[in-house]
């Protein structure tokens, strides 16, 4: 029996209770050579109900920073102030920003947690507020990785400027389109059915993203595991955008272009090599109710979802 078909049933009844709340959903996807194999929890949940994914997001947002980067909208080593008016830090670069080196803090100096909704942190921080945030900002010298929120905010706001699109439009287009990922998206722009997040104390309340790059993507189990698959077998060239194609002089041979991969994802955590065959995350979010891990050497990915997200 394939290793998908063995590992899809423990999941999903070890993960079953764990958040301990009334109305909690467990999705469970496994994926291999052989196939993919979802289990849901309970079993009456549409195919089309979406969760919060969370940080996942972020994997996304480096996976359009490389697909820009490769159809010559931006270069990694960009200095942000080309895009952003980033007074002393100017002099971060696109690549600081993807893999937490820009030095950074992990919110926005003036995002300040006493005067901010808990129950939804992020919906009045938006394009102006992050630019004076990031004016704001004292970055810790030296490059060091830490891990940022706030950076990925700002990693979104180039992407839009470099690629003339909204982000949530973005990352349609040149990701969850090409991959079939219909039900996926930010906000509005995503289809399927929204599901509540929950913790061990009941329902969560939605969480909007002004800023979406950072953590606003809501997915279907079926479709994150539709983009786990291409992340474990990078194979396929990305379509070119308009801009590629008005620039089809610049535009780098089709093999070399990137597409989904282990290494994209990876970037936008700053993870370090490990060992072959060791598993290594492909993406994670910070609540303990969500996680997705590869297994590259055995062609293997788990993506579950629960609680706030995956």
């Amino acid at each position: 029996m394939a290793w998908s078909t063995d590992t899809a049933r423990p999941l999903t009844e070890a993960f079953n209770g764990a958040i301990g709340a009334p109305g909690t959903v467990i999705a469970v996807a496994c994926v291999d050579d052989a196939g993919t194999v979802i289990q849901v929890n309970p079993g009456d949940i549409p195919a089309e109900g979406r969760f919060e994914v969370g940080s996942v997001t972020k994997t996304m947002t480096a996976t359009l920073l490389a697909l820009l980067a490769a159809d010559g909208s931006l270069r990694l080593d960009d200095e942000i102030g080309r895009w952003l008016p980033a007074g002393a830090n100017a002099g971060i670069t696109v690549r600081q920003l993807a893999t937490h080196t820009s030095g950074l803090p992990r919110l926005a100096p003036n995002m300040r947690l006493p005067t901010v909704d808990l129950a939804n942190p992020y919906a009045e921080f938006g394009a102006g507020q992050a630019e004076q945030g990031l004016r704001q900002a004292v970055a810790a010298p030296g490059a060091p990785v830490l891990y940022s929120n706030f950076g990925y905010q700002m990693l979104g706001l180039v992407l839009e400027r470099a690629g003339g699109l909204p982000y949530e439009q973005l990352l349609t287009d040149r990701l969850l389109t090409p991959l079939g990922m219909s039900r996926s998206g930010v906000g509005s722009n995503a289809g399927g059915i929204p599901l509540p997040g929950h913790d061990h104390r009941g329902e969560l309340p939605h969480w909007d993203h002004p800023l979406a790059a950072a953590g606003g993507v809501e997915a279907t189990i079926g479709d994150l595991a539709r983009y786990a698959s291409a992340c474990l077998r990078p194979t396929r060239s990305a379509p070119p955008s308009p801009r590629c194609r008005r620039r089809s002089s610049r535009s780098r041979p089709a093999a070399t272009r990137p597409w989904p991969g282990a290494s994209a994802m990876t970037a936008s955590a700053g993870t370090p090599a490990r060992p072959a065959g060791s598993p290594r995350p492909c993406s994670s979010t910070r609540s303990a109710a969500a996680r997705s891990r590869c297994w590259p050497a055995a062609s293997a990915a788990v993506s579950r979802c629960a609680g706030r997200g995956c």
